[in-house]
């Protein structure tokens, strides 16, 4: 059977009542459509190689749409030109990597060249997936990611346990898309653990118990840590790594030359801010580093996680993140009435749906002031038509 594939025909197409159902595609020379009695439906790239027919499983629909199978089906095509076996490289891939093995060419053919935040990927790698090293591909079932997953959330947190999964799923969709292999994804179809966003920001009466305990912090790099946080808004791993070379005390900007959405931002310094950098370059030994790292000369400060817990003690501050010292500038900016493009802009969003979350808060003083218009025409309205008015004026008389 020949048919030109589209969602519509794939998704009507009634299953066979026994044996399988082929249907060649019109429009991409290889690519076949097989559907079970049972309704699962699969593509294929099936071409003669050598004089042999092989058949190469490219995906199942609709996990595998069809304009992505058509690709799958070029690529394919494109090697059997070059007189490659794709379905050789799948038997043999089949039984001998292991997840380490695909992770690391993950890494170095696709994260390090596609994605800012390959050193992540590595770092969750290191901390929740070192275990999976040894194992083989296929023994790597959809059970087990879902034991992993349950584990990481229990253990420290869903947010964490929710990326992990997506980085499993990431690994296997490159291997079935970039190294041939050939069975199904295990972290497919996963569901994550429901996420809440975060609106916690420091609280007017937070702001006084905070800055006691910052400053009787004795670590001055944790201090200016804490405090160039708050006061620029910028991203913790952008703080970490300020250089010198991106700022312009003169002038009162730091420049960060990659930000998370990929471009460089421009952040106005306030005084404070720039009181506390002059302090430091006065200071600062030829590092090249605004905050160098205690341990290595040559490398920047990182997360200072047990003295930020040290500190949220001793100010008696429950449920605060070093992130949201970031979304605490963005609160009060908005608490005073700024308008949501500044903000967003303030805090180097690519778009207005991050800034969202500070919506809520720009709306309060405009309801304050409304609330206060509002008494005062009910207060003066009440006075104007008092029965006892002209009652009280005739005895005035």
């Amino acid at each position: 059977m020949k048919a030109n594939l589209t969602k519509r025909f794939v998704e009507k197409l009634a299953p066979p009542p026994r044996g399988r159902l082929y249907v060649n595609d019109e429009a991409t020379p290889g690519l076949q459509l097989v559907v079970t009695p049972t309704g699962h439906r699969s593509f294929y790239s099936y071409r003669k190689i050598s004089g042999r027919p092989e058949r190469v499983l490219l995906g199942s629909f609709p996990d595998l749409t069809i304009e992505q199978a058509r690709k799958a089906a070029a690529v394919v095509n494109g090697q059997i030109a070059k007189g490659e076996n794709p379905q050789e490289r799948r038997r043999k891939m089949r039984g001998t990597s292991t997840f380490e093995v695909l992770f690391q060419r993950y890494m170095e053919r696709h994260a390090k060249a596609r994605k800012r935040s390959w050193k992540e990927d590595q770092g969750q790698f290191d901390r929740y997936l070192k275990s999976w090293s040894d194992r083989k591909l296929y023994e790597i079932k959809r059970g087990d990611v879902q034991a992993m997953h349950r584990h990481v959330g229990n253990e420290h947190g869903r947010y964490a346990s929710n990326r992990v999964l997506a980085l499993v799923r990431k690994v296997f969709n490159y291997a079935i898309t970039e190294e041939d292999y050939e069975r199904s994804n295990p972290a497919q179809k996963i569901e994550k653990f429901p996420e809440e966003k975060r609106d916690r920001f420091l609280q007017g009466d937070e702001l006084p118990r905070f800055f006691r305990a910052l400053d009787a912090d004795p670590d001055e790099t944790f201090r200016d840590f804490v405090k160039l946080s708050l006061m620029t808004g910028a991203r913790r791993r952008n703080v970490e790594a300020m250089r010198w070379d991106q700022l312009d005390l003169d002038h009162g900007l730091w420049r960060i030359p990659q930000s998370k959405s990929g471009e460089p931002i421009v952040v106005p310094l306030p005084a404070e801010a720039i009181e506390i950098l002059e302090n430091r370059k006065s200071t600062a030994n030829g590092s090249p580093w605004v905050l160098p790292s205690r341990h290595r000369r040559d490398g920047h400060y990182t997360e200072p996680k047990r003295s930020w817990k040290n500190l949220l003690e001793r100010a008696g501050i429950e449920n605060l993140r070093v992130h949201d010292l970031r979304r605490s500038l963005g609160s009060w900016m908005s608490i005073g009435g700024t308008s949501m493009t500044i903000v967003s802009k303030a805090l180097g969003h690519k778009s207005m749906a991050a800034t969202a979350v500070y919506a809520r808060l720009s709306v309060d003083p405009v309801r304050i002031a409304v609330q206060q218009a509002t008494a005062a025409m009910l207060l003066a309205g009440k006075e104007s038509f008092d029965p006892n008015a002209n009652e009280r004026s005739n005895s005035n008389d």
